[in-house]
This record gives C-alpha cells, sequence and structure tokens, in this order.
C-alpha cells in the first residue's frame, strides 16, 4: 500500500515539474532565421545552442529554428561550418534573426583528406581547396573546369576546344617522361578510372576525328559539394603507387533534413575567341599576281571566308533539377541534369544527361551509418572531321585555313573540290558522320559501425563501368570517302573498375583534449579491366546505310579485339598526434602490389612523415588578431603505376612468317612467335618529394606559402635489347625527373560593412622542371613537325640539364637580301644552309610563373564576381604559322596568313622549323565575369531563393602570341589513345589546333 502511495506521489511530482516546465517554455520560446550575411541564403543546418547547457538545435532546410530557452539572461549561439560564429542574449526577444559572416579562415573547418577527414587546422601537409561557389557560375562541362587556374601548382590545359576534348592536368610539373602524368581522381571516397573510354574512328586522305576525350566529361559540375587537391608526397603517400601525380578529391553534395528542391538553367551563346590573319579572296589575287605573275583577271573572281564558312556561332543550354530531403536519421538526395553544347563547328557537339542519387542513414543511436552513391549518366559526342596530326591533305581545320579563298564553296550543287592537296571544309563538315555513344554507371556503398566510443570500422564497395561506341561513316560522294568506295567503322571500348576498401579508424582525446591521437588502418583491392573492339569496311554500293551495314562493304578490313587487366592490392596506416592544437604529427605508410610490374617488383612500400607548429598559440608571440602562424614540414614516397598491363611479360603474337600444316587437314595454320623480350625487373616510377609550408590567419587575411623539391626516379622508358632478341626495344626503369617550386595563396575580406563586402583571392605558383638523368641515353628527339617539306623532323628534345618539352631548333637570324632565311652559325656567323646552322634548345612551354585572381564584390542583393588568370614566361611551337607562311603556296593555290606576303621571303620560300616559330605564348585572361542580383523577400512567394545572373567566359586575352589561343596542346605523339598508353609526350605544340570559343551565359536558380 505504501509503495503504491509512493509511485503516484512521484508520478504527481514528474507531472508537475512537466507541466511548470511546458509553461516556462511557452514562455520562453524564441524563434528566427539563419542566414549568409554576404547573399542573404539561408543556412539550412546551422546550430544554435544556449550557452553553457546542453539545450540545442539546428535550423531546418529554410535555415529557421525554434527553441526553449531557460529564461531572459540566456545567450544563444549560432555556428555553422565555415562562419564565424555570433552569441546573442534573449532579453525579451522572442524573434531572433542572425546573419553570419563567412570566416576567411575556416580553421575548425572539416576537409577531405585521403580515406577520412580532417580539420583544417590540423593539417600538415599540402592540401588545397577550391571555392565552388565562386568557381560554378557560367558554363561548366567538367571537374577540371572549376579548378583551372584556381589552385596554386595545378596546370590545366584543354588539348582542344572540340566539346568533350580531353584536358592535360599537371600537380606540381611534370614527373614522368612516357607513362601518365595525369593525377588519380577520387569521387565520394572510391579511386576512379581516367582511361580514354573514346575508341578511334574512321580516317581517310590524311584526315580524321579525334579521339581524346575527357573521362570527366560524364559528371555534372552542378552536383559537386567540394574539392581538395593532395598536392605533396606527405599528403598523397596514402595512395601509394598511384599518388605521384596528385590526388584530387571530389565530394557530391548529400542530402538535408528538410526538403528542398532546387532548379538552375543556363542559356549561353558562344562564338569563336580569335581568327587567323588569312589572306582573303582580293588579297590573294594581288600576291599571286605578285609573286606568282598570274594577272587578276585569269584568276578565280570569289572571295569566301573560310573561317566563317566553316565555324559558326552556338547555343548552349544546360538544365539541372535537384530534390534533397529526409530525417535526423536519413537524408537523401537526387538530381537530374541535361545539357547540349554545339561546338563551333557545324557538326561537332556534346549531349549529356546525367542522373544521381545519394542517400545515407543511421541507426542504432547513429552507431551504425549507411551511405549510398549512384550515378548514371549517357552522353553522345559528335566530331568533327579534322586530325592535328595533319597528313597531306589534312581535314577541315587544314581546309579551313588554307583552301583557295578566291573559290566558292559549292560549283551548282556539288562541293567544290579543285585539288586533291587540300579538301573543302564544308563539305567534310556536312558529309562525314562521325558520332560517339558513351554510357557511364558510377556507385559505391559504405557501410560504418562504432565498435566502440572511439573505434569505428568502414567497409566500402565501388564500381565504375564505363562504354564507349563509335560509328563513323566517310561517303562515296565525299572527296576523302570516295578514294575507296566509301568507309565505315564501328569500334566500341568497355572499362570497369571495381574497388573494395575496409578501414578502422581510432580516434581519442587525453589529459583533458590537450592531446588527442588518431590511427586509420586499412585494406584496398582494385581491378580495373579494359576491352576493345572494332572493324572497318571499304567500298560500299550506297551511303544510305551509313555505317549500319558493314557486312555490304567489298572490302572488309581486318576485325581487332583485346582485353587488358590490372589488379592491385594495399595496406595502408595512418597516425596524427595534436598537442594543444600547437604541435602536429603526421605519419603514413602503405604497402601496394600491382599485378603489372615484374615478378621481382610486385610490392613497394610508401612512407611519408609531416610536422607543423602552430606558433600563434605560443605565449611569446601574442599578436593581436593572429589566429593562426602554422610551420609544416612534410616528405615522402609515392608512384606512378600507369603504365600498361603485361610490359613485363613476354610477348607472344601471331606471326604469318611461322605458318604450317597443322592436324590431320591439308590447311596452313598461322603460328605464334615471341615478339618481345620480357623484363622482370620491371617496377614503379618513385617520386621523393619535401614540402615547407607557412600558413597564416590574420583577422581577415588567409593565405599560405609554400616550398616543394621532389625527385622522380627509375622513369619508365624504352631501352635497346642486346641482339639477337625477340624485338629491338624493352620497357625498363631508367633516368630521373626533379621538379622544384614555390606557391602563394592569398585570401582577403577587405570590405565587411552592413550591406558591404569584398572578397579577394590570389594564387600564384612557379615550377623548375629538369631531365636529371637519361639511363645513358644522350638525348631524345619527339613532337614531329608537320607540314610540306618536314618529314623526320622533331620539335622537343629530351636532354639531361633541360626540362621535358624543350623546343630544340636551328637558331633563326632572319631573313637576308635574296629573301631566305637565314641562321646563326657555332662561330658567330650567319647562313642559309640548315646544314651549317648553330642548333640549341630555343625555348619550353613551362611557364615561368601561373597565376590567378578571384574578386567577389556584393552589395545588398547584387553581386559582382570577376576571375582572371595568367601565365607569363611560356613558348609555344606555332607549327600552323610554319606551314600557312609558305609563299610558294601561293602557286598551288593554297592560302597563306598575311605574314607570308609582308615577311620579306622571296616566292620560292618554303620555310623549315627553327627558332623563328618558337613564339611567346604568355597571356592574362579575363576568364569569368559575373552579375547576379538575389531577389529579397521571397518567402512571399514560397520560395527559399531565388536568383537571376549574366556571366561571360573567356571575355578576352591579351597575349602576343599569333595563333587562336596561347593555351594549346596539340596531341602529336599519340598520348593517352589507348588504356594506359605509353608515349614520350608533346606539350605546347600548336597545329591546326580546333578553336577556342567566347561565351556570354544568362542563368536562374530557383530554391523551393
Amino acid at each position: 500500500m505504501n509503495q503504491s502511495i509512493l509511485r503516484i506521489a512521484a508520478f504527481g511530482l514528474a507531472l508537475c515539474f512537466f507541466c511548470a516546465g511546458s509553461v516556462l517554455a511557452q514562455e520562453n520560446m524564441v524563434r528566427g532565421t539563419v542566414t549568409d550575411a554576404q547573399s542573404g541564403e539561408t543556412l539550412p543546418g546551422a546550430n544554435v545552442t544556449v550557452q553553457g547547457t546542453d539545450i540545442g538545435t539546428t535550423t531546418n532546410a529554410q535555415g529557421q529554428y525554434q527553441l526553449e530557452v531557460p529564461g531572459p539572461n540566456a545567450t544563444l549561439i549560432f555556428s555553422f561550418v565555415g562562419y564565424q560564429s555570433r552569441e546573442v542574449q534573449v532579453g525579451d526577444q522572442t524573434v531572433i534573426d542572425v546573419d553570419l559572416q563567412p570566416d576567411v579562415g575556416q580553421l575548425d573547418e572539416v576537409v577531405v583528406t585521403g580515406y577520412g577527414t580532417q580539420r583544417r587546422g590540423d593539417i600538415t601537409g599540402s592540401v588545397s581547396s577550391v571555392d565552388i561557389e565562386s568557381a560554378n557560375v557560367g558554363q561548366n562541362s567538367s571537374p577540371q573546369d572549376l579548378m583551372q587556374g584556381r589552385v596554386a601548382g595545378v596546370s590545366i590545359v584543354q588539348n582542344s576546344g572540340e566539346p568533350g576534348a580531353g584536358m592535360r592536368v599537371r600537380v606540381r610539373g611534370q614527373k614522368s617522361i612516357s607513362a601518365s602524368n595525369d593525377p588519380l581522381y577520387v569521387i565520394d571516397g572510391v579511386p576512379i578510372s581516367s582511361a580514354n573510354v573514346t575508341p578511334g574512328g574512321a580516317s581517310a586522305g590524311g584526315a580524321g576525328g579525334s579521339n581524346e576525350s575527357n573521362p570527366l566529361s560524364t559528371i555534372n559540375p552542378q552536383d559537386i559539394e567540394s574539392i581538395q587537391v593532395l598536392k605533396d608526397a606527405a599528403a598523397t603517400a596514402i595512395y601509394g603507387s598511384q599518388g605521384a601525380n596528385g590526388v584530387i578529391l571530389v565530394e557530391t553534395k548529400g542530402g538535408s533534413d528538410g526538403l528542398q528542391v532546387d532548379y538552375s538553367g543556363k542559356v549561353s551563346q558562344s562564338s569563336v575567341l580569335n581568327e587567323l590573319n588569312l589572306l582573303s579572296g582580293e588579297e590573294y589575287r594581288q600576291a599571286v599576281n605578285e609573286y606568282q605573275d598570274v594577272p587578276v583577271s585569269d584568276q578565280p573572281g570569289g572571295n569566301t571566308d573560310w573561317q566563317n564558312q566553316s565555324m559558326r556561332s552556338t547555343l548552349v543550354h544546360s538544365h539541372n533539377l535537384s530534390l534533397s530531403g529526409g530525417t535526423e536519421s536519413s537524408q537523401y538526395r537526387a538530381s537530374l541534369n541535361y545539357s547540349d553544347q554545339q561546338g563551333l563547328f557545324a557538326n561537332s557537339a556534346l549531349e549529356r544527361t546525367s542522373a544521381r542519387v545519394n542517400a545515407n542513414h543511421s541507426t542504432l543511436d547513429n552507431r551504425l551509418r549507411f551511405n549510398l552513391n549512384v550515378m548514371g549518366s549517357f552522353l553522345q559526342r559528335n566530331h568533327t572531321f579534322y586530325n592535328q596530326a595533319g597528313g597531306f591533305q589534312g581535314g577541315v581545320m587544314k581546309g579551313m585555313i588554307g583552301f583557295d579563298p578566291r573559290r566558292p564553296v559549292r560549283e551548282g550543287e556539288t562541293f567544290n573540290e579543285y585539288s586533291r592537296n587540300i579538301r573543302n571544309p564544308v563539305a567534310l563538315l556536312q558529309q562525314v558522320t562521325d558520332i560517339t555513344d558513351q554510357k557511364r554507371g558510377m556507385a559505391n556503398f559504405s557501410t560504418e559501425l562504432d565498435l566502440l566510443e572511439n573505434l569505428t570500422v568502414k567497409g566500402t564497395f565501388g564500381a565504375d563501368v564505363q562504354d564507349g561506341i563509335r560509328r563513323s561513316y566517310v561517303p562515296n560522294a565525299s572527296s576523302v570517302g570516295g578514294e575507296v568506295g566509301g568507309i565505315a567503322v564501328q569500334s566500341e571500348r568497355n572499362i570497369s573498375n571495381l574497388v573494395s576498401q575496409t578501414t578502422l579508424r581510432y580516434n581519442r582525446d587525453l589529459l583533458d583534449g590537450a592531446h588527442s591521437v588518431r590511427f586509420l588502418g586499412g585494406f584496398e583491392f582494385k581491378q580495373e579491366t579494359f576491352q576493345e573492339l572494332g572493324i572497318e569496311g571499304q567500298n560500299f554500293i550506297t551511303d544510305a546505310t551509313l555505317y549500319n551495314r558493314l557486312q555490304s562493304a567489298q572490302n572488309v578490313q581486318t576485325p581487332f579485339s583485346g582485353k587488358e587487366r590490372v589488379t592491385q592490392v594495399s595496406f595502408f596506416g595512418r597516425a596524427n598526434y595534436n598537442i594543444q592544437n600547437k604541435y602536429l604529427l603526421e605519419a603514413t605508410v602503405r604497402r601496394d602490389g600491382s599485378s603489372v610490374f615484374g615478378q621481382e617488383n610486385k610490392f613497394a612500400i610508401f612512407p611519408s612523415a609531416s610536422i607543423g607548429w602552430n606558433i600563434a598559440e605560443e605565449s611569446f608571440l601574442d599578436v593581436e588578431g593572429l589566429s593562426q602562424l602554422k610551420l609544416r614540414v612534410s616528405g615522402g614516397i609515392s608512384g606512378n603505376q600507369a603504365v600498361p598491363p603485361y610490359e613485363s611479360l613476354a610477348l607472344l603474337e601471331p606471326d604469318q612468317g611461322f605458318t604450317g600444316i597443322y592436324g590431320v587437314g591439308e590447311n596452313e595454320v598461322v603460328g605464334v612467335a615471341q615478339s618481345r623480350a620480357a623484363s622482370p625487373g620491371l617496377k614503379w616510377e618513385e617520386t621523393r618529394e619535401v614540402n615547407v609550408g607557412v600558413d597564416f590567419t590574420a583577422g581577415r587575411f588567409d593565405g599560405s606559402v609554400e616550398y616543394y623539391n621532389s625527385r622522380t626516379d627509375d622513369l619508365l622508358l624504352n631501352v635497346r635489347v642486346l641482339q639477337p632478341a625477340p624485338s629491338g626495344f624493352v620497357l625498363d626503369n631508367v633516368g630521373s625527373v626533379s621538379n622544384e617550386g614555390v606557391e602563394a595563396t592569398l585570401d582577403a575580406l577587405l570590405i565587411d560593412g552592413e550591406n558591404t563586402t569584398l572578397n579577394v583571392g590570389l594564387n600564384a605558383s612557379s615550377n623548375k622542371n629538369l631531365i636529371e638523368d637519361l639511363g645513358g641515353r644522350g638525348t631524345i628527339d619527339h613532337s614531329p613537325v608537320s607540314g610540306a617539306g618536314q618529314t623526320g623532323v622533331d620539335a622537343q628534345r629530351l636532354e639531361p640539364g633541360h626540362p621535358i618539352g624543350s623546343f630544340y631548333a636551328p637558331v633563326f637570324a632572319g631573313i637576308d637580301g635574296d629573301g631566305n632565311e637565314t641562321y646563326e652559325t657555332e662561330d658567330g656567323g650567319t647562313t642559309t644552309d640548315l646544314g651549317e646552322a648553330r642548333r640549341a634548345h630555343v625555348g619550353n612551354p613551362i611557364p615561368d610563373i601561373s597565376y590567378g585572381v578571384n574578386t567577389r564584390f556584393q552589395y545588398q542583393n547584387v553581386d559582382l564576381s570577376a576571375f582572371v588568370r595568367g601565365e607569363q614566361g611560356r613558348q609555344v611551337f606555332n607549327n600552323t604559322a610554319l606551314e600557312f607562311t609558305t609563299k610558294s603556296n601561293l602557286g598551288q593555290q593554297i592560302n597563306v596568313l598575311q605574314e607570308a606576303v609582308e615577311d620579306g621571303t622571296n616566292a620560292g620560300h618554303v620555310p623549315v622549323y627553327s627558332s623563328r616559330w618558337i613564339e611567346d605564348a604568355s597571356f592574362l585572361r579575363l576568364d569569368k565575369l559575373s552579375l547576379g542580383y538575389t531577389l529579397p523577400n521571397t518567402s512571399r512567394y514560397n520560395l527559399r531563393r531565388a536568383r537571376v545572373y549574366v556571366s561571360a567566359q573567356n571575355l578576352f586575352v591579351l597575349t602576343p602570341y599569333d595563333g587562336y589561343d596561347p593555351e594549346v596542346n596539340t596531341n602529336v605523339s599519340g598520348e593517352g589513345l589507348g588504356f594506359r598508353g605509353l608515349s614520350t609526350p608533346s606539350r605546347g605544340v600548336d597545329y591546326t589546333s580546333y578553336p577556342t570559343s567566347r561565351t556570354f551565359t544568362l542563368g536562374v536558380e530557383i530554391g523551393l
């Protein structure tokens, strides 16, 4: 009886407290909205807590909160990652709206690093972040577009202006001569394949479509949340044999607690940025009259601007729709993207449709977490029938530059084709069909479990599958295809990449948080498979069936197919020790095993170590406003295994020289013979790097300065084999390359007014690249020069003491009185005899300094941003100018550049490769300019946000270079054409490159 009374009394007492608490809560309920002080956008997920208590909440999808506070003396703390916290005393307020200023220093920002995350203030390696918000304006077709010029030490050059064209990305210089120099891309924690999935297409008469492509063009930039670039060995060694060329970590956007719907749309108009100064029809007639003694009246009377006839103004539009939402334990985000990008040439285009779903769920009081990322994309690419390596007749680009301007596009109903030496570019654009359909599916699923309070295990499985099918047809009706009765090609490539990861993470704070330790250990398995097949037919009865009836070809070429596979297993670990946020230590080690190397060297170990000292935390350095002055020193070893599989093994191939009678029948059978010697000692290229950096944060200023020095040994090169042997060369590890450089960044909040803000970000870098050793080989010449009379001539030379890509040529001295080119001799004189000319290294495409400046100004709801980037002290070989400054072309009905009739050369002048054609390609480019307006009080229209903007990309470029664009690289050495293809890459060569465009965009962003 007494126990029953006690239970009733306890229950009643609890009920009283509950009721009293409810009454007090109603009397002290506070609500409001948290926004970004600069943009006015709401901040979903911002933290609102009562100082000194456990009471708190987070803002919903609309940036709104509601919270019960103990009383009027309570102080609310508003905080959000990347923003400065604010404290507000409640008093008698029931509605408290707060705007948060971005934190320039962002020391507490959590950034993604290898296999995990770190607080930015704790990082001791070289890690750079991309400001996605400022970069993702205008038209961006791939993640690399968001990085270009915005990260110190990262060089990005698009190989041509063709939509979807390949991009050359270099992190802290070029470290390999023949193996890939591309960085490793990791998306949502899973390394992906960056192999080229675009197969080769049809070619004829020295012309063809490019089969270079950007492997990341299937990824929608609007889905990207963050990009981090790991640059030094201390940051990349955790990726071992894949990290020598840097690592780029891409994280995609996740879900939110409340329902959000976002739409963004863009419409752009593009036109060619620059045109070559070619002779008009009238100028050409006068030149032929003067130098070939042909009267104007006896010449064709047309006046065709072939650049205008071949290129167009284009329309580009893209649309992005996303839906996100969830609860405290489950969030999701689904997005759909469509973009249609027309190229400058009539049949050139890139159309992409992509979809992504990201979801996460937690249970067991957040001890068990699941995460799923799925992406699918379909891309259709229309190729232009041009080839940068030229050929005798060439393709669209060569025709556009050299076709006789006195002749019309058509003669009656047919295209004007007056010579076999050059093709009508408009005919090639309209007659040739060359399409690639590319599909890509990426998915990763991870499960994370807290075994103990500080011990977490995580398992991840990822798959990346790509398929590219190319269909090309060169009709019998065209001058090119007509030589063989029409050409049809179908080819396919398939690349699959499977990754499995298991990690164990232990985090522990010691001595009341004064010390902390972090341990990470893991295992990774990766398998990449490449398959290819194709067939070509020639001589068709009709053009009507295009590439769809290959069996009707009178001449079917030998089909081809192949399959290659690379397998890798890895064990890795990392340890971090932090003492009072002053002294930071990190050590990593990774052991990799790869199938691509010899039996003697399947496994290798890649260690690194780094230390950091935040001097600003020391008592002897008491400087007002200085919150960070961190010294970082690191060193480590990383590797490069981006070489074709099976190079360490003896290669057996079918050989027509080994035919014979086999078995019961009388039929001859083709035998198999060894075609390549084995290289059992083949191993990784190994890069050792030391990095010293200083990070500082002082008030509104935040920046860093870094120095690095790296050396790559055991370069993968083809070396001669002692004879007799099955082959003349075999791949081996010889030679060394070094890179040394300085990088600097500075971000500043120059104006921080109530309605006005001004942010400025700067970055600059300089890299010195040198070949240290070629394994006993004195020099290696490469990068063949294109044009009449240039057969067997190379533009670049690899030689110890000079950078990769150094131009080597006779030294041009001028034009003599007889109109002949002259060259310097070894004794200081001049000569017209090329055999007596002095040859030297005459420039290189590596700039002395690269820089970028990003400015963002905001006044109330109006924002204005500008991004300028440039390079100083770099050279480019203008191979296009070399060929089309040939005055003797006037007698072959081929057009020339204006320089050809102004340079003082004689009528029979045929130029040769020399330093005359090595041009200064320094530039200053206004890369992006954007003006936007964010509508105020959008809640009355049931909108979370609404913004409209206009932007201009590639608005102008200031440069002394005479070509279409100073940022150019014609792939004349076949780099990247295949699965882990080996070649000595060209760099800074411009030969009939696809021009770049200037783009104006109108965009809208709406959030519900």
